[in-house]
């Protein structure tokens, strides 16, 4: 007559997650099984089989109990287990629903995780010349790393792995940039070309002029979903592309088309886009500024100084909203408060 035995179930998680120096709190991404193997008395089983089986993936793991019973099953991915004990003159018994699951946030370091960043710079340098300084920069670059943080950080896919999922352009990846400054001297007043003598020399004479210009590419944007069936806390569950091009449109209303986008359903999956697929609006600003100074006395000189930041007034527009759950998918509802503003001065230097 075969007799019984029981199982005395002990559940501990571990973390397994690489990163630049800087904390990470993570996810499970394996986890360990151990428990003693007694029978009805709580006398220990020693040599006993212990067979675990994700149901799900199908993966399995066999240990035998040591001297005292106990057994241990390292490196289980997360998820739902079958534990199934045998011994020889037991019955086989079968736990279900033994779950490895996240019990704590846990702080990893290390060199895994890096940032490329490759770029192409110009630069023009004009020195006063017919009263004109002029100075611009272009840049043309691209960077690429696994997470838009620094030090305390986390990651998008917190599954091993999705892991080289992460691997994306940088959400500060702006691969076109242009940056320009002058000053000049108006051509108006005495020893100038234009207006150099009577009223119109001392109304117009001595003036300068002097501003700012970027042009800026935006800067890219996840399409996430949420549609709770990815079932993994700590991870971000992306969109399915559903049309092989995303065409941009370029409206408030809708900045790319919407349509080529959709939920993910079926099975607990990320989704079928990466990080940073799209890229939002750029960003046009003119900044100038107008004076001139006024010799009162050899000691005395008094400036007129006005400037208008944001003279164009062109809106510097957020990213379009990219949740494919919400209803205002694709559409731009916010932007930066930086209006035109246009200020006055005089200043005295003595």
């Amino acid at each position: 007559m075969r007799r019984f035995f029981r199982i005395t179930t002990i559940l501990v998680c571990v973390f397994t997650l690489s990163l630049n120096p800087g904390p990470l709190e993570a996810q499970v991404l394996y986890g360990f099984i151990v428990g003693v193997v007694q029978d009805a008395t709580g006398s220990v089983i020693p040599g006993a089989t212990v067979l675990a089986v994700n149901p799900e993936t199908r993966q399995e793991r066999t240990v035998a109990t040591d001297g005292s019973g106990r057994y241990s099953l390292p490196n289980l991915a997360a998820g739902n287990y079958e534990i199934t004990v045998t011994a020889s003159s037991f019955r086989s018994l079968t736990r279900r629903s033994v779950s490895v699951y996240r019990t704590a946030a846990t702080s990893y370091w290390n060199g895994q995780f890096s940032t490329n960043y490759h770029a192409l710079q110009l630069a023009i340098n004009r020195r006063a010349a017919a009263g004109l300084t002029l100075k611009a920069a272009y840049t043309y670059s691209k960077v690429i790393n696994f997470t838009g943080d620094d030090g305390g950080v986390g990651v998008m896919f917190n599954w091993e792995p999705a892991f080289c999922r992460n691997r994306a352009l940088a959400g500060y990846d702006i691969p076109h940039m242009l940056q320009a400054g002058y000053v000049y001297e108006l051509p108006f007043g005495k020893g100038k070309n234009m207006a150099n003598s009577g009223a119109a020399s001392v109304l117009l004479g001595g003036w300068q002029a002097s501003g700012t210009f970027s042009a800026v590419q935006g800067r890219p944007f996840t399409v996430t979903a949420s549609t709770g069936s990815l079932d993994a806390p700590g991870n971000s569950q992306t969109a399915d592309q559903v049309k092989p091009g995303v065409e941009k449109i370029g409206s408030l209303a809708q900045f790319y088309d919407r349509t080529s986008f959709a939920a993910s359903t079926g099975a607990a999956r990320f989704g079928t886009t990466g990080r940073n697929l799209l890229r939002g609006p750029g960003i046009v600003n003119l900044d100038l500024s107008l004076f001139r100074n006024f010799n009162l006395t050899e000691r005395y000189i008094l400036q007129f100084r006005t400037g208008a930041a944001h003279l164009s007034n062109t809106p510097h527009l957020g990213n379009p909203s990219n949740n494919v759950n919400s209803g205002s998918f694709m559409q731009v509802t916010s932007a930066e408060n930086d209006q035109r503003t246009i200020r006055f001065g005089l200043r005295l230097q003595f």
